[in-house]
């Protein structure tokens, strides 16, 4: 019997062959916020928030079949994890300051980690 990937303990998930999703999304996590800490408190916090949130789409079943090379084709993780991230980030700001922009430009980071950040042209054109 399958198993969901609700059912399934994020330390049995894969970022890539060989490298489990959880330990991926901590070191990530730690790096983001250990450049950003001569930026501040708010931007430290914000960028171990995107560390730790970038590839949460790959907490799928879907994306682990994929990246186990089971024939299924399903890499585009980067939209849910954007959109977790504009969420986490927003909540965990209070809506304080600058709240809402940190949030895109967190939401937009995670979605174009693997292009080109392109995405906030059409907000200034």
């Amino acid at each position: 019997m399958r198993r969901r990937a609700g059912d399934v303990p994020l330390t049995e998930f894969v970022a890539r062959p060989g490298e489990r999703l959880v330990d991926h999304l901590s070191y990530v996590a730690r790096t983001a916020r250990s450049f950003a800490e001569p930026l501040g408190g708010d931007i430290a916090r914000v960028a171990y928030l995107v560390g730790a949130l970038h590839d949460l789409g790959k907490y799928s079943a879907q994306f682990q079949e994929h990246v186990r090379g089971r024939g299924v084709r399903c890499s585009q993780h980067a939209p849910i994890s954007a959109l977790a991230t504009f969420r986490v980030v927003r909540r965990e700001l209070g809506g304080a300051g600058d709240a809402d922009l940190l949030a895109l430009l967190a939401a937009e980071a995670v979605r174009s980690h693997h292009g080109k950040l392109e995405g906030l042209r059409p907000l200034h054109e």
